[in-house]
């Protein structure tokens, strides 16, 4: 199993940190570490 979390300038723009909008992008990958499922998330 191998995962990864990006957040912070990967993830977000100046103008998205300067309206206080929060993303974060969560990779999982279950059974072959090619292949993730992608999550992103946004507050």
């Amino acid at each position: 199993m191998a995962y990864f979390i990006k957040i912070g300038l990967e993830t977000m723009t100046a103008t998205d940190i300067k309206n206080q909008k929060k993303i974060v992008l969560i990779g999982i990958a279950i059974q072959k570490p090619g292949e993730f499922v992608m999550i992103r998330i946004e507050k």
